[in-house]
């Protein structure tokens, strides 16, 4: 064997001498076993800054542990011990909880010496002028690689920058508060070879690409989203030649494409120009980038036909043209060349024909496959059935006539995406479909006929609602634990509601409507989430479902015409998101329960055609949002309800039949600039049905028959792609000029250009305005004194609209005097500071301004004297200073947000008169006087108070007995303070309280004692006087120490425990999978015993760096919705259950450093993991083949284990290192026994950043030509 063999090659990427020093002459010498002192120090005065670290990232950062280079997340020269580079980045924003694993706190200064800098999507700020670049970073003359995105940074980029001349990679992305009016320091960066400015504002810059010409070694260059309005200019001599990758995404060029200069640019192997307004037609001259991988020119103008040209881009992989005005046909001729094509998407060019013969074979395997709003039919396209891999399939929409072909279900069995809604196509549902791979199916307004069979494992959402769907549900139908969408509406489904129904734990959405159901709904417990219930118009019986009063975001409901009998219950006022109550044409009796009147955003109450008696309630007229009160009057009574008397004989008006042609047809042409409804939610807006009052999110006025209402928010964002409407906001509205109440929130929807619709101002009647919810369209607006024509307005909405370009906001919003709800959240405001001779808002109620970028004094901000608030949130706006005496004024405010601002100070006295508050968030004020605080909120509030949060404000000293008298409260958060002392017994009296959060209080004791199981008074009593539920947070707080053998029991009903970084020793309970548990974090501990059942409901687990051994039990992976989960640096043995498989959700896995041996199960479905670490261990086989289909993978390690086999270059599965998937970042399959050739496409994707392997393995060469720089590794041949 070669010499050289028994010595490591790092492979990384963007380091310095470490990476650019050529390696196949000349080997490493061993590390240095520590890290440079001062070095050490450095990194230790950057974790003094970090404030928050809920994960436990930093935990290894610590004086007793010398060796920095071990530490998480540092990485250092092998040949002198400095410190090269920091990977800090937060990767794992899953389910929602940035805040489970994002670092919070400062940027130290303390980290001059660094090549590698990448703090990216966490919350750091530098230390000085809030929020702002850090200016230090122009000292670190020798990095080379720095990642800010996603990092809360405000202002202008700083020129700097172009001090860093050793730089190749730089990412500023992901902050649309940042700016640059001059990049001509870019010039200096002679390096640079990676460049993303994405959502930087760079409208004042008209030479950009002049001056991007002169970076001659720039590889790929990202300007998404950057407020560029012009790509015409002509470049004598064209310099970065170089380029592979560019996007140009979400600007507004709005000009022809032809006379664009980056046409010469033949090097390109990604081009994105989507979101453009472009106008034009393709240009054929897209044919010379012969080594284009992936074509985006979606959202434009384009018209015409598709060049034959373009089939001669054979290296073609993804192309996308969907939301243009294509005409004319794509046939097999313009698809011939296209033999590496995997992804394409023509969606929403309704004039575009696809016209391919029956007997043609595609030469390329279609993987996304987006034909949605195009002309396919009539007859089904036959040459899908060789797209056997095709895992998104959408031809909605494409006018099919046709009978579902036999090979339909059995080619597509892999598929996790179908939808073939809206098309005129018979056939029926396959009786193995639970064998199937579907995520999501969408068979809306077809023919589809028969049963519907056990439905697959993995859905998440289905749709066969307006169809011909027959017959009982069987009791094994329900078997989709993760189904969260449900529409079976308008079938011909019988018998009774299957009891498996109530396995559906996460379903949000069920419309079961206009079938022919009977008997009782089940009684089901856990179904908590529901938020449409829609059961109408079946003949169901029974009481209302009980189950019901658990749905807390119940926001529709409807049992209208149905047998349901007994009194409306109590509990249906106690639904504080609730918008319409629909229940008539039932048998329910007795009186209306006068909490109604609690429902504070119902809009629609019909309880007409029952058998209530007495008189009509009183209380009508004090519902605060139903706008048509007279209406509802009669809605109530009904034809039938004799026995609900009314002190009035007037006649009840009939609504005249249809509504006005001319609003029909502006309705049908607003539809017409809708290029994406996945969801067909406008399905019933169609020409052959004449009455649009009668089509879905409209309402009419029952005495003229005009427009009044239009409900088009997307009330599912989880589930946007399955709900969202997408397309461009017509004038056609205008017609509508009766409107009153305009809601077209969480869609994905713009106006001319991209800019807010201005002519919404010619609604003069508009009373309630909603555009929030809608960032990812870039929606912008210069001005807004449009409000001012809308003298009614009570509701505007706003939020993540960019109004950054408007000082004068408070002065026009002033003017609408009317308003009692404003919400600017998100709108990139940079001032509050305007006086008013005279505030018109008297009227305001709510008002959310958070995440602004306001920087500036609190005293000087407008809106103290708003007496009228009773909701105020200034969330993430870097304002500071003393908090002025007005707020005592505020007697009304019932919600007060002001967490994550600048350093500011409020005097407690101040809340003394606030006897309305219920949440107040004051968290990350950094100055907080708890003893005071909580004396001045005992004024009025000790029986009001329901949330608290006081986190990160420096507060010191013991938690203040006081604390217990609070009984209102559900949620205390005192985390990453100063306390010290025990936990009060008195804490115990607060009965409501859900969750507490102490953590990071390093030296507040919580469970002394524990030793000696000894509780007393004075010590952790409380715990075993809490509820039994209450969720209990506390890592980092020093905790050193056994855990009571009471408290698993006690906290048997717990959802969230959090006790990491700690010294905590105990096991774990043998009886763990009946807790209720859904994150346990107890990493960086010294828990000891094996790994139990874990709990069904478990999304998130840590347990690493612990003392737990033994082996694993093949049923120990019972937590089907396990998400997260690192168990890495225990002592665990044996070989991995194949239970493991059975996690279809696992997005993090981390087994590393253990002493786990055997070959890792052959899994099928782990297709949504972004991390895999199994470093460290004993396990031997193939490298899982699983990998291939992991399309999210960005992290893999499998280093020091003894994986064998030989390396292919094959694209197959068969292959040992089977072809990485495209996200890929790091890769590190060291020391193991591989061998073969390394291909070019196998461990490299378009992302990857480092890449380690093993010297003596593998001979030939591995070439990486993709994103960054180009790689060459040469390794010795072998004997």
């Amino acid at each position: 064997m070669h010499p050289a063999a028994k010595l490591p090659l790092l492979f990384l990427l963007l380091v310095g001498a470490t990476a650019t020093t050529s390696m196949a002459n000349h080997a490493p010498a061993p590390a240095t076993g520590s890290c440079v002192p001062r070095e050490r120090e450095a990194l230790l005065a950057f974790r003094r800054g970090i404030t928050g670290d809920p994960a436990g990232r930093l935990a290894s950062w610590r004086r007793g542990n010398n060796d920095c280079c071990s530490w998480s997340g540092v990485r250092c020269s092998n040949l002198t011990g400095h410190v090269l580079e920091l990977h800090l980045q937060n990767n794992f924003s899953l389910y929602d909880v940035f805040e489970a694993t994002a670092l919070v706190g400062h940027i130290s200064t303390s980290l001059l010496a660094l090549e590698h800098l990448d703090p990216s999507n966490n919350y750091l700020v530098v230390v000085g002028p809030a929020g702002q670049f850090p200016g230090f970073i122009s000292s670190l003359r020798n990095l080379i690689y720095l990642n800010f995105s996603g990092v809360p940074l405000t202002g202008m980029v700083p020129p700097q920058l172009g001090n860093l001349t050793k730089l190749q990679y730089l990412d500023l992305s992901d902050r649309i508060d940042m700016y640059s009016t001059d990049i001509q320091w870019l010039t200096h960066l002679p390096s640079l070879r990676y460049l993303s400015l994405s959502n930087v504002n760079l409208s004042r810059i008209s030479d950009w690409p002049h001056v991007m010409n002169m970076n001659v070694n720039l590889r790929a260059l990202y300007l998404c989203d950057c407020f560029l309005t012009s790509a015409i200019q002509s470049i004598v001599q064209l310099n970065f030649t170089r380029l592979e990758e560019l996007d140009l995404s979400l600007n507004n060029f709005h000009q022809p494409l032809a006379y664009c200069w980056f046409w010469n640019l033949t090097s390109l192997k990604y081009l994105d120009l989507s979101g453009n307004n472009i106008v034009g037609s393709l240009p054929a001259a897209v044919s010379k980038f012969t080594s284009l991988d992936t074509l985006d020119l979606s959202e434009n103008q384009f018209f015409g036909s598709v060049p034959y040209e373009n089939s001669m881009l054979t290296s073609l992989t993804n192309i996308n043209l969907r939301v243009n005005n294509l005409t004319g046909e794509i046939t097999e001729k313009h698809l011939a060349g296209l033999k590496s094509l995997k992804t394409i998407d023509l969606s929403s060019n309704q004039y575009l024909k696809i016209v391919i013969g029956p007997e043609w074979q595609p030469p390329f395997r279609l993987e996304v496959a987006i034909f949605g709003s195009c002309q396919l039919g009539p007859m089904f396209p036959s040459w899908l059935q060789w797209m056997v891999d095709i895992k998104i399939l959408d031809i909605s929409n494409t006018g099919i006539t046709d009978q579902l072909p036999h090979w339909f279900w059995t080619t597509f069995s892999k598929a996790t995406d179908i939808d073939i809604s809206s098309n005129n196509i018979s056939g029926s549902l396959p009786a193995n479909m639970e064998t199937m791979s579907l995520e999501r199916l969408y068979l809306g307004y077809n023919q589809i006929t028969g049963v519907i069979p056990i439905l697959p494992p993995n859905l998440t959402c289905l749709e066969i609602q307006n169809n011909m769907v027959s017959g009982i549900v069987a009791s094994k139908t329900f078997g989709a634990p993760n189904l969260g969408y449900m529409d079976l509406s308008s079938n011909k489904i019988k018998g009774p509601i299957a009891g498996s129904i109530c396995e559906l734990q996460y379903l949000t959405y069920l419309n079961l409507a206009n079938n022919h159901l009977e008997g009782e709904f089940p009684h089901c417990i856990g179904m908590t989430e529901v938020q449409h219930f829609n059961l109408n118009k079946n003949s169901l019986s029974g009481k209302v479902p009980s189950f019901l009063k658990g749905c807390k975001q119940l926001l529709y409901l409807d049992l209208s015409h149905n047998k349901f009998h007994g009194k409306l219950p109590s509990w249906i006022g106690d639904f504080p998101a609730v918008q319409s109550l629909i229940q008539n044409n039932n048998v329910l009796s007795e009186h209306i329960p006068t909490n109604i009147t609690n429902l504070t955003n119902l809009r629609d109450l019909d309880l007409s055609q029952n058998k209530f008696h007495g008189r009509l309630p009183s209380w009508i007229g004090d519902l605060p949002e139903v706008q048509h009160k007279f209406l509802l009057l009669f809605l109530l009574i009904g034809a039938a309800a004799a026995t609900l008397s009314l002190a009035t004989n007037s006649p009840v008006p009939q609504r005249p039949a249809g509504c006005t042609p001319w609003e029909r047809e502006a309705l049908l042409a607003f539809k017409r600039g809708i290029t994406g409804d996945p969801a067909g939610r406008l399905a019933s807006w169609k020409r052959g049905n004449h009455d649009c009052c009668f089509w879905r999110g409209v309402r009419c006025s029952n005495l003229t028959g005009h427009v009044l209402e239009l409900h088009l928010h997307n009330n599912f964002p989880r589930y946007d792609k399955a709900t969202a409407l997408v397309g461009h906001i017509s004038t056609s509205l205008l017609a509508l000029e009766h409107l009153e109440h305009l809601d077209l929130s969480n869609n994905y929807l713009v106006g001319p250009a991209g800019r807010f619709p201005g002519f919404v101002s010619s609604l003069r009647n508009l009373i309630y305005l909603n555009f929030s919810g809608m960032p990812l369209t870039g929606m912008y607006s210069t001005d807004i004194k449009w409000l001012t024509h809308l003298p009614s307005l009570r509701y505007l909405g706003l939020s993540n609209v960019n109004l950054s370009k408007i000082s004068d906001w408070p002065r026009v919003v002033n003017m609408n005097s009317y308003l009692m709800v404003l919400d600017l959240s998100g709108c990139s405001l940079t001032s509050a500071s305007q006086s008013f001779s005279q505030l018109n808002l008297t009227r305001l109620e709510k008002l959310d301004l958070s995440y602004n970028n306001f920087n500036q004094p609190l005293p000087s901000c407008w809106f103290w004297n708003l007496t009228s608030l009773t909701y105020l949130d200034l969330t993430m706006n870097t304002l500071s200073g003393q908090f002025p005496d007005s707020l005592g004024d505020m007697k009304a405010l019932q919600v007060f947000k002001f967490w994550s601002n600048g350093h500011s100070i409020i005097m407690p006295n101040l809340l003394r008169n606030l006897c309305n508050l219920e949440i107040l968030d004051l968290g990350g004020l950094r100055s907080c006087n708890i003893t005071e605080l909580l004396d001045s909120l005992m004024h009025c509030l000790t029986k009001r108070i329901r949330k608290l949060y006081l986190w990160n404000n420096n507060i010191t000293g013991t938690l203040p007995t006081g604390v217990g008298k609070f009984t209102s409260l559900d949620t205390l958060d005192l985390s990453d303070n100063q306390l010290t002392g025990s936990v009060p017994y008195e804490i115990s009296m607060l009965t409501s309280l859900a969750k507490i959060n102490l953590s990071l209080n390093k030296t507040l004791s919580w469970f002394k004692e524990f030793k000696k199981h000894r509780l007393t008074r004075g010590g952790e009593i409380w715990i075993l006087s809490a509820r039994s539920n209450v969720s209990l947070v506390a890592s980092m707080d020093g905790i050193n120490d056994q855990l009571p053998h009471w408290f698993w029991t006690i906290f048997s009903r717990a959802t969230e425990l959090v006790m990491s970084s700690n010294k905590i020793s105990g096991s774990l309970p043998t009886n763990m999978e009946t807790m209720s548990l859904e994150h346990l974090l107890l990493g960086s501990n010294q828990i000891t015993g094996v790994i139990p059942i874990l709990p069904p409901n478990l999304i998130w687990l840590e347990i690493q760096n612990n003392m737990l051994s033994g082996s694993v039990a093949s049923k120990t992976f019972g937590a089907p919705q396990l998400g997260f989960m690192d168990l890495s640096s225990n002592n665990i043995t044996g070989p991995i259950p194949g239970s493991i498989c059975e996690l279809l959700n696992l997005d993090y896995l981390n087994l590393a450093n253990n002493h786990l041996e055997g070959e890792f199960p052959r899994c099928i479905g782990f297709k949504n993991l972004e991390l895999f670490h199994l470093n460290n261990n004993s396990l031997s086989g193939k490298v899982p083949s699983f990998l291939k289909g992991c399309k999210r993978l960005k992290y893999l390690d499998l280093s020091q284990n003894k994986f064998h086999g030989r390396l292919s270059s094959s694209n197959q599965i068969t292959c040992v290192i089977p072809i990485m998937p495209p996200y890929l970042i790091e890769s590190d399959i060291q020391n193991n026994m591989l061998s073969g050739l390394v291909a070019s496409k196998t461990l490299w994707s378009s992302k990857t950043r480092r890449l380690a392997l093993t010297v003596h393995i593998f001979r030939g060469k591995a070439t990486k030509r993709k994103r960054h720089v180009i790689y060459t590794l040469d390794t010795p041949m072998e004997d």
